[in-house]
């Protein structure tokens, strides 16, 4: 089950969400996301809070989305603004199932660093049974030299720092062997772009 506290945040988190959902950062992301989706195929959005990427992914690349969010209350706003796409609440650390597997695209938005990282391994394993042989995870993760001051500055109930040698070996451990790209980006998040493959 997911943590009661960290729901219940995230169902009063709502407001901003909707006021994030067009800042530079978020944009920037979108647009980094065309570079590497170039293809109608199947995409979870992991963390996906009110769906502003997933609806991106659906209506403006044409894929067939998934998201899936913590919080009851950020999915029931995605979906009345997003209804093409699939919506699920659960946490998959602690094993929810929504049931949908052969995602070709797995999208993470500044949302690993939320998830504790006694449960990466877990995370990675679970997205790697439920993804195609070829899957690609696309993610943006703060950079880690940047912690203390983000830690300073954030609210939510879990801040982790996420060094990227360790996050890469959850990745590996469950199949996502081949770091197609991974850059810095002003300073503030890596963007990665991994792909499942064979040894």
């Amino acid at each position: 089950m997911a943590d009661e506290k960290q729901v219940e945040f995230y169902n009063n988190f709502v407001d901003h969400f909707d006021e994030q959902k067009d800042n530079g950062r978020n944009e920037t992301f979108r647009n980094w996301l065309r570079k590497w989706i170039y293809e109608k195929k199947k995409v979870l959005d992991f963390g996906a809070a009110l769906g502003y990427n997933s609806g991106f992914l659906k209506k403006e690349m044409g894929c067939e989305v998934h998201g899936i969010d913590l919080s009851p209350k950020c999915v029931e706003i995605a979906s009345s603004r997003f209804p093409d796409c699939s919506w699920y609440a659960g946490d998959i650390t602690e094993g929810f199932d929504p049931g949908v597997r052969g995602f070709d695209y797995i999208v993470m938005s500044d949302v690993i660093e939320h998830v504790p990282q006694d449960r990466h391994e877990h995370l990675f394993h679970v997205l790697g049974a439920w993804s195609s042989p070829s899957a690609v995870i696309l993610a943006s993760i703060p950079n880690p030299e940047n912690y203390e001051t983000a830690k300073n500055q954030t609210y939510q109930p879990i801040e982790e720092r996420v060094e990227i040698p360790e996050l890469l070996r959850a990745m590996r451990s469950s199949g996502f062997l081949r770091v197609v790209s991974l850059f810095l980006e002003s300073d503030l998040y890596y963007r990665m772009v991994v792909q499942k493959a064979s040894p």
